[in-house]
Protein backbone atom coordinates (compact mmCIF):
# COMPACT_ATOMS: atom_id res chain seq x y z
CA UNK A 1 0.00 0.00 0.00
CA UNK A 2 1.36 3.35 -0.99
CA UNK A 3 0.49 6.96 0.65
CA UNK A 4 0.16 9.44 -1.38
CA UNK A 5 0.84 12.01 1.31
CA UNK A 6 4.34 10.78 2.86
CA UNK A 7 4.96 8.32 0.25
CA UNK A 8 5.10 5.60 2.87
CA UNK A 9 5.11 2.30 1.07
CA UNK A 10 4.40 -0.57 3.28
CA UNK A 11 6.32 -4.03 2.85
CA UNK A 12 4.10 -7.39 2.15
CA UNK A 13 2.87 -8.46 4.95
CA UNK A 14 2.33 -5.12 6.63
CA UNK A 15 0.23 -2.79 7.62
CA UNK A 16 0.10 0.39 5.79
CA UNK A 17 -1.85 3.31 5.17
CA UNK A 18 -3.43 5.85 3.26
CA UNK A 19 -3.82 9.51 2.24
CA UNK A 20 -6.90 9.46 4.12
CA UNK A 21 -5.50 8.00 7.68
CA UNK A 22 -1.99 9.43 7.31
CA UNK A 23 -0.32 10.99 10.42
CA UNK A 24 0.37 14.05 8.40
CA UNK A 25 -3.05 14.54 6.76
CA UNK A 26 -4.06 17.73 8.42
CA UNK A 27 -6.71 20.00 7.16
CA UNK A 28 -7.13 24.11 7.42
CA UNK A 29 -9.70 24.85 9.53
CA UNK A 30 -13.29 25.24 8.09
CA UNK A 31 -14.96 27.60 10.28
CA UNK A 32 -11.95 30.46 9.06
CA UNK A 33 -12.28 30.26 5.63
CA UNK A 34 -13.80 33.17 4.10
CA UNK A 35 -18.03 33.20 3.34
CA UNK A 36 -17.96 32.67 -0.30
CA UNK A 37 -15.77 29.21 -0.20
CA UNK A 38 -17.21 25.85 -0.71
CA UNK A 39 -15.95 24.51 2.35
CA UNK A 40 -16.79 26.84 5.08
CA UNK A 41 -18.65 25.62 8.37
CA UNK A 42 -20.26 28.88 9.90
CA UNK A 43 -20.22 29.56 13.38
CA UNK A 44 -16.59 28.82 15.43
CA UNK A 45 -14.59 26.27 15.81
CA UNK A 46 -15.40 23.56 19.05
CA UNK A 47 -12.21 22.12 18.46
CA UNK A 48 -10.02 23.42 21.27
CA UNK A 49 -7.25 21.19 19.64
CA UNK A 50 -7.86 22.75 15.68
CA UNK A 51 -5.17 23.46 13.94
CA UNK A 52 -6.27 27.20 14.18
CA UNK A 53 -4.42 27.54 17.24
CA UNK A 54 -1.24 26.03 16.16
CA UNK A 55 2.08 27.65 15.46
CA UNK A 56 3.48 27.07 11.92
CA UNK A 57 7.46 26.38 12.55
CA UNK A 58 8.04 27.65 8.92
CA UNK A 59 6.19 30.89 8.36
CA UNK A 60 5.48 31.89 12.11
CA UNK A 61 2.00 32.49 11.52
CA UNK A 62 -0.64 30.95 13.85
CA UNK A 63 -3.54 29.08 12.06
CA UNK A 64 -1.52 26.22 10.59
CA UNK A 65 1.38 24.00 10.70
CA UNK A 66 3.98 23.32 8.15
CA UNK A 67 2.07 19.95 7.72
CA UNK A 68 -1.53 21.95 6.95
CA UNK A 69 -3.14 20.86 3.41
CA UNK A 70 -5.24 23.86 2.08
CA UNK A 71 -8.92 23.33 0.71
CA UNK A 72 -9.64 24.09 -2.71
CA UNK A 73 -12.38 23.41 -4.39
CA UNK A 74 -10.76 22.30 -7.60
CA UNK A 75 -9.03 19.23 -5.78
CA UNK A 76 -11.50 18.26 -3.17
CA UNK A 77 -14.87 17.48 -3.97
CA UNK A 78 -18.06 18.12 -1.97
Amino acid sequence: MLCDLCLFRSAGGERGHSARCCPLRQLECRHLLSEDHPFVLPGRCPDVHCVHVQHCSVCGLIGHSRFTLKLDAARWML
